[in-house]
């Protein structure tokens, strides 16, 4: 433990910000997805069925830098974050920094009678969250 204590003291400043946003956003959306409905909380989503567009070659750094902010929190939180808890604070953090970030959902069938869902974000091709299984989900809804 001390090890990573030490290892994560050693990283640059704006990703230990990244990481304690990450935890407050996975933990905030862990929260509302049992409080609140789906429909309430797709609202702060954006645009229904719009692509992200725009972006420059320094914004890519931010997504690396986001995606492992999400990583670390993950693996420092005792709870199990899902893919939609995932998407939901990578879009929240990406919009308070005004880059932008498409969320997916999608579903499959499995089985006679259940449904899976998936959700993952995007920015120019490129995943955010959520990259693992998403080709075998239907796209049913994206978000801006």
């Amino acid at each position: 433990m001390f090890f990573g204590i030490k290892r994560f003291w050693q990283i640059p400043r704006r990703e230990k910000q990244l990481f304690f946003e990450a935890v407050y956003f996975l933990l905030l959306y862990k929260w509302q997805k049992r409080q609140k409905a789906f429909k309430e909380l797709v609202l702060l989503l954006g645009k229904l069925n719009a692509e992200a567009v725009g972006g420059e070659a320094q914004e890519e750094a931010f997504y690396g830098h986001l995606r492992r902010a999400l990583s670390r929190a993950m693996k420092a939180l005792p709870l199990e974050m899902k893919c939609y808890e995932q998407a939901l604070a990578a879009k929240r953090m990406s919009k308070r920094r005004q880059q932008p970030l498409t969320v997916y959902f999608g579903v499959k069938k499995e089985g006679v009678e259940e449904l899976k869902a998936h959700a993952w974000t995007e920015w120019k091709n490129r995943f955010v969250t959520g990259k693992k299984g998403h080709k075998q989900y239907e796209i049913v809804a994206f978000y801006n």
